[in-house]
């Protein structure tokens, strides 16, 4: 079984139609945590590997990893691999999930989602 981890503009709460049109092949799992942190880009976020801070986010299970893949591979550009992460999804348990990571060096100009929540930064970002 495969797992996505999502924790910017893919989240339920954005309504994103990207994700409508995956819908027949995602199964929201829970919610989850992941070891790095976000970064503000702007428009949307980019996660980064770090070992001192923490990302929220979905856990999904892919039903259709063609589909997917494909689709998501494409959207996040050049800018991000795709990588295998542990996320938790409760306080005891660890899925291993993909994960779109960033891959330019971010510039000093953006912002650190200190609390690694995008929701929450955005509904304050205002």
């Amino acid at each position: 079984m495969e797992y996505l981890f999502v924790y910017g503009t893919l989240l339920s709460s954005f309504n994103n139609t990207l994700m409508q049109r995956l819908k027949s092949s995602l199964g929201f799992i829970s919610q989850g945590e992941l070891q790095g942190m976000l970064i503000d880009l702007g428009d949307y976020p980019a996660y980064v590997e770090s070992a001192t801070a923490n990302v929220k986010g979905e856990v999904y299970r892919i039903t259709d990893t063609d589909k997917v893949f494909d689709v998501l591979d494409e959207y996040e550009g050049e800018e991000y691999s795709r990588k295998q992460k542990w996320v938790r999804v409760n306080k005891k348990e660890k899925i291993r999930c993909w994960v779109y990571a960033y891959q330019l060096t971010p510039s000093p100009e953006y912002k650190i989602i200190t609390n690694g929540d995008y929701i929450a930064f955005t509904r304050n970002k205002g």
